[in-house]
């Protein structure tokens, strides 16, 4: 050893896991205070077929199955680790060691973390199940409920008694004296590991290794992980959480295919994902957005455990993609009745843009909106119309300045290598197509391709007074996205656009009335029906108006 060394003392870092050799009669007790979050696990596992099932139960039965390993967590030191989390966080934030946003961000998703595991430990649960789901209900089958059916050859002399080999084949351990199952019980051996003073971040990187050998895509990885956002995405995407949502992902036109963006390889939680990524990035006031944040990495990053959504995040996502899933199925059964035949469905990309769209209009956060600071709100039972409108004015740019044109405004002509015009198969003239077109970007789903197009679709809708016409329609309501003003705001409401007048009893105003709490900030409308602007007037005058349906104005 070196001399300088000698002195140094080494430590590792506290055990993770309790593991060993446990007899079946212990594993199914604890197996029987597990519980597995079924719609995790529904999401990559295909169920054992009867010849997996007498495989498992021959090598049990033979003491074979050496790589069959349990894996729980201990819920009750799981919930302990995030309150000492949650209890550092704070001290930290009382030191002013860290970002106070920043850290009540960290705190926000801890709990939602400490939600989830308490309500795991509420129903009765000591453990999380992550690895052997399949095993465990074919032991409950086997060996409690007996009503497992020996077919496997191997079984015909498996156990004897008093000397003479017994028969399984054909029969359950119902057709046996119950000491039979007492004594598997007790000879048989199992491969346990139980995870205590884990973090969760121990927990995912364990469930994720120990599937990684069913050959999953990365969005099936990502899926699989105990995060916010993934907990988020399967509720989602659930049928009977959300049947709309679930029945317009199952008819999207985007999915089809085998690949990565496929409906069987999940490529309906990857497409929310990606939206979810715009969301983060671009919609959602961050410090730092991500210019990439398309990127596997980045999408991995979003299913981290400590990755912060609130729960006004999820309510406000889950409302846009109910409103895309109501509008766009309408729009499919008016299709099937020929009302609207040219409607053929979303492709990935339309789906992107139109609820990346909705989410800008939603929040307020296309330039014209943030110009008369408002936002939009649909009104209720005119989601269909809301996705139409916005769906139509799609198709339109889709063929606006598709191809490069001359100074007389005529397409240009695609010539081959000799100058000759170029055609299809059809026999129709190729042009050159723009290259800067909404159709030609709709292509190739970037980052800054994405962005371009809701810049342009923006504009379109600027351009064409979209909005103002779905207002007269009666389809959404611009909402002030104000809902107080500053004292300085306050100041200059009253004093200079109102003249020192109460907005509600047209009397006039002191500054110290306007500075004092005897005038509040309103709205001349009811701001949940369209409230354009905050006004100043009489507080008392201002509550009892709350019953009205419009204010009076000076």
């Amino acid at each position: 050893m070196n001399a300088d060394n000698a002195n140094l003392n080494w430590s590792l870092r506290p055990s993770l896991v309790q593991a060993g050799t446990v007899d079946l009669r212990t594993s199914l007790d604890i197996l029987s205070k597990a519980t597995v979050d079924d719609d995790l696990a529904q999401r990559i596992f295909v169920d054992w077929d009867d010849d997996r099932k007498q495989s498992y139960i021959s090598s049990l039965l033979v003491g074979t199955n050496l790589t069959s390993v349990f894996v729980l967590a201990d819920l009750k030191s799981i919930l302990t680790t995030i309150e000492s989390d949650i209890s550092s966080v704070s001290e930290q934030i009382e030191n002013d060691e860290v970002d106070e946003a920043d850290a009540n961000n960290e705190i926000d998703a801890l709990n939602q973390n400490k939600e989830y595991f308490q309500t795991l430990v509420e129903d009765g649960n000591d453990y999380l199940l992550l690895d052997g789901k399949h095993r465990a209900e074919l032991l409950d089958e086997v060996f409690n409920r007996r009503e497992f059916k020996f077919n496997d050859e191997t079984f015909d002399g498996i156990i004897q008694t008093n000397g003479v080999s017994i028969n399984l084949k054909g029969r359950t351990l119902k057709n046996f004296d119950v000491s039979l199952t007492e004594f598997i019980k007790d000879n048989t051996q199992t491969l346990m590991t139980i995870i205590q003073n884990g973090r969760i971040e121990d927990m995912q990187g364990i469930f994720v290794k120990t599937n990684s050998g069913l050959q999953l895509f990365p969005m099936e990885l990502r899926i699989c992980t105990m995060s916010i956002v993934a907990r988020f995405v399967r509720f989602l995407t659930k049928n009977d959480e959300n049947p709309t949502i679930y029945s317009f992902f199952q008819s999207l036109k985007g999915l089809s295919g085998k690949g990565a963006k496929s409906l069987e390889k999940k490529g309906d939680l990857l497409l929310i994902s990606t939206i979810l990524a715009y969301y983060f990035n671009k919609i959602k006031d961050v410090k730092t957005p991500s210019k990439k944040f398309y990127s596997d990495k980045y999408l991995d990053k979003i299913y981290q455990y400590d990755f912060h959504m609130s729960k006004s995040d999820e309510s406000f996502i889950r409302e846009v993609f109910h409103i895309l899933a109501k509008g766009s199925l309408e729009e499919y059964k008016k299709a099937k009745s020929n009302k609207n035949p040219k409607y053929v469905g979303l492709t990935w990309a339309d789906t992107q843009n139109i609820t990346l769209m909705m989410m800008l209009l939603l929040s307020g956060k296309t330039n014209y909106l943030k110009s008369i600071g408002s936002k939009v709100d649909v009104v209720k039972d005119k989601e269909d119309k809301f996705f139409r409108t916005l769906f139509n004015s799609m198709v339109k740019l889709m063929d606006e300045d598709k191809f490069e044109v001359d100074t007389d405004g005529n397409p240009l002509v695609r010539n081959d290598k000799y100058g000759n015009p170029m055609h299809d198969k059809k026999g129709n003239i190729l042009f050159i197509e723009n290259e800067h077109s909404f159709k030609r970007k709709n292509r190739n789903n970037s980052e800054e391709n994405q962005e371009a197009k809701l810049m342009m679709f923006e504009e379109h809708l600027q351009r064409n007074q979209i909005i103002e016409s779905m207002v007269e329609d009666g389809i959404i309501l611009l909402i002030d996205t104000k809902r107080t003003l500053t004292k300085d705001e306050k100041r200059y409401q009253a004093i200079v656009v109102q003249e020192s007048h109460d907005i509600f009893t047209n009397k006039k105003l002191t500054l110290g009335e306007i500075e004092s709490g005897l005038t509040a900030n309103s709205h001349i409308k009811a701001h949940s029906k369209g409230g354009s602007k905050m006004v100043v007037g009489s507080a008392k005058a201002n509550l009892k108006s709350k019953t009205d349906t419009i204010y009076s104005a000076v």
